[in-house]
């Protein structure tokens, strides 16, 4: 187990997007689609949509894994956000 301790001064630092991010969540959704994790929730989701990716989205499982580590520099980037 890890255990990650807080300081005062670092919780008054945390900050909240003022809005998801469209990177994330392209990422999210994807991993989502590739794998068959929570059947249920996202059955008729994935029945519409894998059919229409086009090939070259299959690129993408190398850098978003269905599971595990995934490359943050793929998702990351300055959002000019404050």
């Amino acid at each position: 187990m890890l255990r990650v301790h807080f300081t005062t001064d670092d919780i008054a630092r945390i900050r909240l997007a003022a809005a998801p991010d469209p990177l994330w969540e392209i990422a999210n959704s994807f991993q989502t689609l590739i794998t068959d994790d929570a059947p249920l929730a996202f059955r008729e989701w994935r029945l519409v949509v894998r059919p229409r990716l086009p090939r070259t989205s299959r690129q993408l499982a190398g850098l978003l894994p269905p599971r595990g580590y995934r490359d943050l520099f793929a998702v990351l980037r300055p959002s000019g956000r404050g």
